[in-house]
């Protein structure tokens, strides 16, 4: 990124930035808002990597499928900084860091985990609505996390069970129909 930018190709529109790099080592303030995005098996060299910049108001707001995150999450930096976080975005990163967009979808949601609306809330709002994507705080986080977590269960289920991908699936003939079949 340092080298060739943030290069995004979307069909929303072809972008490159050059974003303020901050590497890990060098963290020496607190932030007001940090959007964790890691795999899981990253989790525990993320929050080490973060824990300089979380502060008493600090908000994390994680972007990682599943739930199990959310508890390490409130035992590392204590229940008040977490958020709950669902990214819908289909894409993937290819060669020198572009990250290439297939869909127009690009989709954050962000909650209270209590699903209660608040002040930090308002403020995560404000501060996400220009950002170029389609951000929103959902009426319940917990409910926005279970529906894409069934979402990818049931992907998963389809393309291992008919060992291809959901485009491979889709143009099979009966694919449509089993995949129906499955989520049903």
């Amino acid at each position: 990124m340092r080298h060739n930018g943030l290069r995004i190709l979307s069909p929303n529109g072809n972008v490159t930035l050059q974003p303020a790099l901050v590497e890990a080592g060098s963290l020496t303030s607190h932030y007001d808002l940090i959007l964790l995005s890691v795999k899981a098996f990253s989790l525990a060299s993320a929050m080490d990597g973060i824990a300089p910049a979380v502060g008493q108001t600090t908000t994390i707001v994680p972007l990682l499928n599943g739930m199990a995150h959310l508890a390490r999450l409130r035992e590392r930096f204590g229940t008040e900084a977490i958020m709950g976080g669902v990214c819908k975005i289909a894409a993937t990163l290819y060669a020198q860091g572009r990250i290439v967009q297939f869909t127009p979808l690009h989709q954050l949601c962000y909650g209270e985990l209590d699903d209660s609306r608040t002040e930090r809330l308002a403020r995560v709002d404000a501060a996400l609505g220009n950002a170029g994507f389609d951000a929103c705080a959902v009426p319940s986080i917990t409910t926005a996390l279970w529906e894409k977590w069934i979402l990818l269960s049931s992907l998963g289920g389809i393309t291992c069970l008919m060992r291809g991908t959901i485009g491979q699936v889709a143009a099979a003939p009966g694919g449509p129909a089993f995949a129906h079949a499955l989520v049903a």
